[in-house]
């Protein structure tokens, strides 16, 4: 990363209200495209676990991410009459309920990739 990028990330992570509105639209892209193809769970942790001030932090908007995929992927069902069956699905119920989350972890997990 040049050290420019680097000035403009580090302003970033300094300035709460620049930083609360990144992770929006960090999160409002990770949404689009996790609901056109799973990859976008990947896309839309990195974002949000880049923009994190700490690692921690970027492990917990990850997983955060991905469980507010996976309430999206619900209300859809729910809204499509089809969350009874979905909910006797048993061991597929069961992971798809955590693979958004796991995956989206594990996409956050870039920020140790990135000096603070």
């Amino acid at each position: 990363m040049s050290s420019r990028t680097s000035a403009g990330v580090d302003r970033l992570r300094a300035d709460s209200f620049g930083r609360w509105l990144v992770t929006i639209a960090a999160i409002a892209i990770g949404v689009v495209l996790a609901s056109v193809h799973w990859a976008g769970l990947f896309v839309g942790g990195a974002l949000c676990g880049l923009v994190s001030v700490s690692f921690g932090r970027a492990l917990l908007a990850g997983a955060g991410f991905g469980a507010l995929v996976w309430l999206v992927f619900a209300v859809e069902l729910l809204l499509a009459g089809s969350f009874g069956a979905y909910l006797l699905m048993g061991q597929a119920f069961a992971v798809s309920v955590v693979l958004p989350i796991v995956a989206a972890t594990l996409a956050a997990a870039v920020k140790g990739l990135v000096p603070n």
